[in-house]
């Protein structure tokens, strides 16, 4: 009985591994090697100019939801954190894709994603505040032949579109010199 277990546990394993092998979730994804950018900057404004110049950047965006979600101008004064997030936003990634070959030379599919990203403002002292960026993003799943096939959780977040954010709020608030 024992000489028969050990053929049978090989071949349920092997079978196993041979059926998850074949139920692949289409082409890998791989992702370029960029430095990772800052996703945070202290801004020497007041609260209120830093939390105008976030909505100004960001008003070509639909926002689903602010922390605190409606505020009196007058009240921003004497808030000292808030937050906002956006609807997912539908591009291009930039540092993520798929390999294939065509007449055997290679070729790279840079895939479609969605992201969100989540801008929160801390006041720090009087004049100092702290906005930090995140985002939440999704990549285009593909099946083996090409087709999309639903989205999945990408592992990094692209820091670069975050950085981005942050140096147009910057160039906002130099720009409306509100000191």
């Amino acid at each position: 009985m024992k000489k028969l277990i050990f053929p049978l546990l090989y071949l349920f394993f092997a079978f196993t591994l041979l059926t998850l092998n074949s139920c692949s979730s289409g082409p890998e994804i791989q992702q370029q090697k960029y430095a990772h950018l800052r996703t945070s900057l202290d801004f020497e404004y007041s609260f209120p100019a830093v939390w105008k110049a976030i909505e100004t950047t960001l008003h070509e965006y639909r926002i689903a939801s602010r922390d605190p979600s409606d505020v009196d101008p007058m009240e921003l004064k004497k808030i000292s954190e808030r937050s906002l997030e956006t609807e997912w936003v539908y591009t291009q990634s930039k540092d993520k894709y798929v390999e294939y070959k065509v007449n055997d030379f290679p070729r790279k599919k840079y895939l479609q994603m969605r992201v969100k990203f989540i801008v929160s403002a801390e006041r720090k002292m009087p004049d100092v505040t702290k906005v930090s960026v995140q985002s939440e993003e999704q990549l285009e799943r593909l099946k083996d032949d090409g087709s999309p096939n639903g989205y999945v959780d990408a592992e990094e977040p692209d820091t670069a579109r975050i950085n981005q954010i942050l140096q147009r709020i910057r160039l906002t608030l130099l720009a409306s010199n509100p000191n």
